[in-house]
């Protein structure tokens, strides 16, 4: 089949650009022919530019000065981050993009939180619920996201109207399953999130061949304010023989040795999967850390849920910490109890994939 993957494909966020390379394999060794269509708006694009007229417009006069202030004050670090980011949309990412006026047999939605309210419009985005006009026999949503529930009966009347969309449905998070099942879906399926299904081999194509650091450490990745104590961190890491090494999910200062903030994807990766013990409120942080197999801890101020469905399903959910407590003392993970499990979780994900017609 000709299949189309809507996503959020071309975004400078590691997760989400790794989780569309993940879905294009996966159905690409099904025996697909996979693109992604190029659905890319403006409110995106303006997102992730050094410098946007179209963003400017949006503030008034004390935050249209912070904007401009903030993008000359960063404009060196964020161009850099794009530069480092570019060899790898170049290489996985834009060969297989293909215009949104091109007829496939399924459009794939998905993953990532493609189903959140967009800050960009204050809204859902109807397209990414299958409500468009693009070529396709059928729209089928694999490990969709919404991040944050609607709260209000409004929301969720329109959550319910803009599922309806779709002609087949598997969501990432256990509370969204609930969700879709109260506002009267059923035969929703709980999948994995695509990057986990490939395996640490696969992934370590990805990971460059001269590490980024050369001495034993632990990794520190929030995306945001992080939840986690940075000295009880550091004290943790000293008291192991171990650095603390940052890596950040902006680029808002120079990177060092210890701190890195411009890195591309492949980095970011090669800084998972050589540190002794990894610390972040972010999901796909969480996620490379099992699938590399590290020692880690995870912590989240709000949405944990996606975390939590994940860990509990492999039977690890005391790995996510309250925000800013000690780190506990925990004995090292069983990952052949846990490659056990997720072997199962892959096999019922790729199952769905295969019945996508």
């Amino acid at each position: 089949m000709k299949i189309g993957i809507l996503t959020f494909h071309r975004t400078l966020n590691y997760g989400a650009c790794l989780q569309a390379v993940a879905t294009r394999v996966v159905l690409e060794k099904l025996g697909h022919e996979v693109h992604y269509v190029d659905y890319w708006p403006d409110y995106h694009s303006m997102k992730y530019e050094t410098f946007s007229l179209k963003s400017l417009k949006y503030f008034r006069i004390p935050g249209g000065y912070g904007y401009i202030v903030d993008s000359i004050k960063h404009y060196k670090y964020k161009k850099e981050r794009i530069n480092n980011f570019k060899p790898f949309f170049e290489k996985y990412i834009y060969p297989y993009c293909s215009n949104v006026r091109e007829e496939f047999d399924v459009i794939v939605y998905g993953s990532d939180q493609i189903w959140r309210k967009h800050s960009g419009i204050g809204d859902y985005n109807p397209v990414y619920f299958g409500a468009n006009n693009f070529r396709t026999k059928s729209h089928v949503a694999y490990s969709a996201s919404m991040g944050k529930l609607p709260s209000t009966d409004r929301d969720k009347e329109k959550v319910k109207k803009l599922v309806a969309h779709l002609d087949k449905i598997a969501v990432r998070e256990e509370n969204l399953k609930e969700l879709l099942q109260s506002l009267g879906y059923d035969n929703i399926q709980v999948t994995l999130d695509p990057t986990l299904l490939l395996d640490k081999n696969e992934w370590e194509n990805f990971v460059p061949f001269k590490p980024l650091v050369h001495f034993k450490y632990m990794l520190l990745y929030s995306i945001g304010v992080s939840p986690f104590d940075v000295k009880k961190v550091k004290q943790y890491a000293k008291e192991r023989g171990c650095e603390l090494v940052i890596l950040t999910g902006t680029a808002a200062q120079e990177s060092t040795e210890y701190l890195h903030t411009t890195e591309g994807p492949c980095e970011f990766l090669d800084l998972i999967k050589h540190a002794e013990c990894v610390f972040t409120s972010s999901f796909h942080g969480l996620v490379f850390s099992i699938i590399f197999e590290k020692d880690f801890f995870a912590s989240y101020y709000n949405n944990s849920n996606r975390a939590e469905t994940l860990l509990n399903s492999v039977a690890i959910e005391n790995r996510i910490i309250t925000p800013h407590s000690d780190i506990p003392l925990l004995p090292p993970l069983d990952y052949n109890r846990i490659n056990n499990k997720l072997h199962l979780l892959k096999n019922n994900s790729i199952e769905y994939l295969k019945q996508l017609s």
